[in-house]
C-alpha cells in the first residue's frame, strides 16, 4: 500500500515539474510569437506580392482570428519543448502535450460558439451544433483533419524532405516534365463519345469549394498584400533575413519553357493559416474556412450576418439581379463563397442553385399559405440541401470515382443496405481531410480544358472563353448576355484525359497579368503540390498501404500501380520510392475510363463516406431531426440534376444524365418543370 502511495506522490510531482515548466515555456513562447509577428508586419509591409504576377494569393487571405494568432504561441511552445531537450524519452506529441497540461483550455482548443438548439429542425449555418456532443466538428474556421499522420522534416512544421535528406523536385520542374507532350499518347484512346462532360466537372467544383477553403497567412489586421520571399524581379529567392517565415520560395528551372522568357526563377507560395486541434492536441494544422458539411455553405454562406445580405427577407427568397442570375455589386457577383466569381461556369453553377431555391420558395408557399418569410426560407433551403446531396451521392460520386467504389464504402445506398446505410453516427468526424482537399481532389484540375465551348440552342458553336482570359480575372458577368449559350457549352463539350498535366492556361495563366512585356500568371499545379507539402501530406506510397493494405518498400514493388511511361517519369523525378508526393501519383497512377484512379477514389470515397455518416441533417438520415416522409424521399431521389435544369433554366431538352455528354447511352430528356411540392404541404 505504501509503494502506491509513494508512486502517486511520484506522479504528481512529476506533473507539477511538467505544469511549472510548461507554464514558464508557454510564457517564454507568447513572446517569440508576438516579436515574430512584429517582425513579420514589418517584412510584409515592404516585401508584398502587390508588385508581381503572384498576388492571386490575395483571394485566399482575410485577417487572422483570435485562435490563428494562438496556435501561433503553440507552434513556437512545440519548438522551445524540443530545443530544450524535454522529449528524450517519450514521443515527441505526449511530451509536448505533458507540458502543455496546464496552458488554458480557450488557448489550445477550438472555441465554443454557444450552447446548442436541441431541437433546432435544420442545419446550422456554418456547421456548428451539426454534431451536438462536439459542435465544433465540421464547423467553419476550425482544423483540416489528416488520414495519416502529418510528416515534416523537423517533426513539427517544415515541409517535407527526401529520404536522404535533400530537398524534394521543384514542383515546377515536376509540371514540366510531366507535360511532355508524348504523355498525351498514353491517353488519346480516352477521348470517346459517351463520356462525362464540363458540366460534371464544374459541378465538383462546386463540391470542393462547399467544404474546403483554405485560409493562407497574414499578419494581424493587415491589408497590404500576401507576404513576398522571391526578389522584387522574382529572379530568385529573397536573402533569408527578408524573408516572412510563412513564405516558401519555389524554384522555378532556369530553362523553363514558359518563366524564362521573361526571366523568371522564383515564385511565392504562402503558407497556411496555423488553427487549433479538433481534440486539443499541441499540433501543427491548417485551417477550413468553410464548413465540411455538404450544406451549400456555397448558397447560404457560413455566416448568418452574410446569410441576410442575400435574402430579400420577404416570400423567402434571395436576391438575384435583373437577369435572374445572382445578386451583383458593382461588376461583380455575390453569393455565400466569395469564389464565386472565380469563373463564369462556377458563378453559373451558384446561379443555378439561387434560381432553385427561390422556385422551391414559391412553390411552397402555394401549398403552405400560412407560412412566413423564415418558414418559407429555411424549408426551401432544407429541401435544396436534399435535392443536391441526393444528386451528389446518386450522380455525381458514382460517374466520377466509380459505382463500384460507392458501394463498398456505401455511398449510395438502395436494395438491402438502405437501413444499415443511412444511420447517423456521432462518432464520426466529417471534418475535411489534408488529402481530400490538397490532393485528391485535386486531380480534377488536370481534366480542365484550355477552352470553354458556348453552343446556342441550334446547337450551333457560337464563341468560346479562354481560360485564362476568365480564370480570377473579373469577367463572370459574361453570363448576362451569354448565360443559355454557356449553360448549353458545359453540357455538349466532353472532357478528356489527354495528359497526365495541367493544360498550359493554368499552369502558366492563372489570374494573368501584363508583366514584362507579357501576360504572366502563377502555376495553379506549382500551387496545388505545395498545398500538399504545406498540410504535411504523407507520401503517395502510405496511401497503398491505408487504401490496400499493401507495403510499398522499393521501386518493383509500384510496378503494377502505374503504365510504363509514367512509371519512368516517377523514378526520373524521385530518388526513392517513400518521396513520390500524393497528388503526384494520383495524377499518374492508372485509372479506369474517365474516372480517378484507386487511391485518389479511396481518399475521395473516406470523405464522403464521412460526410453522409457524420452529419446529423443529412437529408436521408432516418433520426435527421426534421427527416422527410418516404414519399417525400422518392421524390427528392427522382430529381436529377437534368430535373433541376429543366425547373430553372430555359432549356427544352438536357442529357437523361446531366454529367454526361448525350450518346445513345445517353438519350435525350425532354424537359418538364414537373415537382411534386404537394408532398411538403405542412
Amino acid at each position: 500500500m505504501l509503494a502506491i502511495v509513494q508512486i502517486l506522490i511520484l506522479l504528481h510531482t512529476i506533473n507539477r515539474c511538467w505544469g511549472n515548466v510548461g507554464g514558464d515555456l508557454y510564457e517564454q513562447a507568447k513572446k517569440i510569437a508576438a516579436e515574430k509577428q512584429s517582425e513579420n508586419e514589418q517584412l510584409q509591409a515592404i516585401y508584398n506580392t502587390s508588385v508581381d504576377y503572384t498576388r492571386m494569393i490575395n483571394n485566399e487571405r482575410t485577417p487572422p482570428t483570435s485562435d490563428n494568432l494562438k496556435a501561433d504561441i503553440l507552434l513556437q511552445f512545440q519548438y522551445l519543448v524540443r530545443d530544450r531537450g524535454y522529449c528524450k524519452r517519450q514521443t515527441f506529441q505526449d511530451c509536448v502535450g505533458n507540458y502543455g497540461k496546464n496552458i488554458p483550455k480557450e488557448d489550445k482548443c477550438p472555441a465554443r460558439l454557444g450552447d446548442c438548439n436541441e431541437k433546432s429542425k435544420f442545419a446550422p449555418i456554418g456547421g456548428y451544433c451539426n454534431n451536438l456532443k462536439n459542435p465544433n466538428l465540421g464547423r467553419a474556421n476550425t482544423a483540416y483533419i489528416h488520414l495519416l499522420k502529418a510528416v515534416y522534416s523537423d517533426g513539427i512544421s517544415k515541409i517535407r524532405k527526401a529520404v536522404s535528406g535533400e530537398e524534394l523536385p521543384s514542383p515546377r520542374l515536376i509540371g514540366n516534365m510531366l507535360s511532355d507532350p508524348s504523355f498525351e499518347n498514353n491517353y488519346s484512346n480516352e477521348v470517346l463519345s459517351d463520356t462525362n462532360n464540363i458540366m460534371g466537372l464544374m459541378f465538383g467544383q462546386l463540391l470542393t469549394h462547399d467544404s474546403s477553403s483554405r485560409l493562407a497567412y497574414n499578419v494581424k489586421g493587415g491589408n497590404v498584400p500576401g507576404p513576398r520571399c522571391c526578389t522584387l524581379s522574382n529572379s530568385g529567392p529573397l536573402n533569408p533575413q527578408y524573408t516572412n517565415p510563412n513564405c516558401i520560395p519555389v524554384d522555378i528551372p532556369k530553362n523553363d519553357p514558359f518563366y524564362s522568357e521573361v526571366g523568371v526563377r522564383c515564385q511565392s507560395y504562402i503558407r497556411m493559416a496555423r488553427t487549433f486541434d479538433h481534440d486539443c492536441k499541441i499540433s501543427y494544422v491548417q485551417t477550413d474556412q468553410v464548413s465540411s458539411y455538404l450544406d451549400l455553405s456555397i448558397i447560404y454562406s457560413e455566416s448568418p450576418n452574410t446569410l441576410t445580405t442575400l435574402r430579400t427577407n420577404s416570400s423567402g427568397l434571395l436576391r438575384t439581379n435583373s437577369k435572374n442570375i445572382l445578386p451583383q455589386s458593382g461588376t461583380i457577383y455575390v453569393a455565400g463563397d466569395r469564389r464565386v466569381n472565380q469563373t463564369p461556369m462556377l458563378a453559373l453553377l451558384h446561379s443555378l442553385f439561387f434560381r432553385l431555391h427561390n422556385t422551391i420558395a414559391k412553390n411552397l408557399a402555394s401549398v403552405n399559405p400560412k407560412w412566413n418569410d423564415n418558414d418559407l426560407f429555411f424549408n426551401s433551403r432544407r429541401l435544396s440541401i436534399a435535392i443536391y446531396q441526393s444528386i451528389v451521392y446518386n450522380e455525381w460520386l458514382p460517374l466520377f470515382i466509380g459505382k463500384r467504389v460507392c458501394e463498398l464504402r456505401k455511398l449510395k445506398c438502395g436494395g438491402k443496405t438502405k437501413i444499415a446505410c443511412d444511420k447517423y453516427d456521432s462518432r464520426i468526424d466529417p471534418s475535411t481531410s489534408v488529402e481530400f482537399a490538397h490532393a485528391a481532389f485535386r486531380f480534377f484540375h488536370r481534366i480542365i480544358p484550355s477552352t470553354f465551348q458556348m453552343i446556342d440552342n441550334r446547337n450551333q458553336l457560337v464563341g468560346h472563353l479562354f481560360l485564362s482570359d476568365v480564370l480570377l480575372n473579373g469577367n463572370a458577368t459574361i453570363l448576362q448576355d451569354k448565360y443559355d449559350d454557356l449553360l448549353n457549352g458545359m453540357l455538349k463539350q466532353t472532357i478528356a484525359y489527354v495528359s497526365p498535366m495541367h493544360t498550359p492556361q493554368i499552369r502558366d495563366l492563372t489570374a494573368k497579368v501584363p508583366y514584362k512585356g507579357h501576360q504572366v500568371g502563377t502555376d495553379q499545379f506549382l500551387n496545388d503540390l505545395m498545398r500538399g507539402r504545406d498540410s504535411g501530406t504523407a507520401p503517395f506510397v502510405d496511401f497503398i498501404d491505408y487504401c490496400l493494405s499493401k507495403k510499398i518498400n522499393k521501386w518493383s514493388d509500384l510496378r503494377s500501380y502505374f503504365k510504363d511511361k509514367e512509371y519512368r517519369a516517377l523514378r526520373n523525378l524521385y530518388k526513392d520510392v517513400r518521396d513520390i508526393d500524393l497528388l503526384v501519383g494520383i495524377l499518374l497512377e492508372t485509372h479506369p475510363k474517365n474516372r480517378i484512379g484507386q487511391i485518389g477514389a479511396c481518399i475521395i470515397a473516406d470523405q464522403y463516406h464521412r460526410l453522409r455518416y457524420g452529419d446529423r441533417f443529412f437529408y436521408s438520415n432516418p433520426t435527421n431531426p426534421n427527416k422527410f416522409t418516404a414519399a417525400q424521399l422518392s421524390e427528392i431521389e427522382n430529381t436529377t440534376f437534368t430535373k433541376v435544369l429543366c425547373l430553372v433554366t430555359n432549356s427544352s431538352s438536357i442529357p437523361y444524365q446531366a454529367f454526361v455528354t448525350s450518346s445513345l447511352t445517353n438519350p435525350i430528356y425532354i424537359c418538364e418543370k414537373t415537382f411534386n411540392f404537394g408532398l411538403f404541404k405542412a
